[in-house]
């Protein structure tokens, strides 16, 4: 429970996932959000329990486990999920108050988690809003092309079968269009040398 040194690992894992499962970046980008939020999670909630372990005697432990509705012989998952739920709340801004500092070095511990949890979550959020923010750009840039079109089709009187083909067909290029537009935006940034390598690839 205690190993949090692993967790530590979370950027090779991610970036090897990314090699070996090549998912759409954007939604790379969530789940690396997602992963990096549980990793900490784990980090901080291995690092309280060690805390009440080291500066309560046995007694004090079996009864903060009592009050929260486990036994004195609960398992390692069960308080595993005792000390994340309390990392959550004090991440998350909800803090009910049923877990709470008993004592100096747990109070300390748990001021070292609030502003923790205040980047954590500030960059969650950030992330997230990024993210759902270009998807609704390149949403709205195809959306009004089409608006446009559906205007134009139906001023002219287009079949409704014809016209679905077409605003089909519309999106999916404005779709590609948007593709290798971002894909000669990274190719300019290239250096000279890995552009020649790109170009190479994607002319085979």
């Amino acid at each position: 429970m205690f190993r949090v040194v692993k967790a530590l690992k979370i950027l090779e894992v991610s970036q090897y996932a990314e090699r070996i499962l090549r998912p759409p970046p954007i939604l790379f980008r969530l789940l690396r959000v997602v992963f990096g939020l549980a990793s900490v999670t784990h980090v901080f909630g291995c690092a309280f329990w060690l805390v009440k372990v080291i500066s309560n005697d046995e007694e004090e432990v079996v009864e903060f486990l009592e009050y929260n509705g486990l036994s004195a012989s609960a398992n390692v998952v069960e308080k595993y999920v005792l000390s994340v739920y309390f990392i959550n709340t004090v991440f998350t801004t909800v803090g009910f108050g049923d877990i709470h500092a008993s004592n100096t070095l747990e109070q300390v511990t748990c001021v070292v988690i609030m502003l923790v949890g205040v980047l954590v979550f500030g960059t969650m959020l950030s992330e997230v809003q990024a993210a759902v923010s270009e998807l609704r750009r390149l949403a709205l840039e195809r959306g009004h092309k089409l608006h446009r079109l559906v205007r134009y089709l139906r001023a002219e009187e287009v079949p409704v079968d014809l016209e679905c083909k077409i605003i089909s067909w519309v999106d999916f290029d404005l779709t590609c269009e948007q593709e290798d537009e971002e894909l000669r935006h990274v190719r300019d940034s290239l250096p000279w040398s890995i552009q020649k390598q790109l170009d190479a690839h994607l002319r085979q």
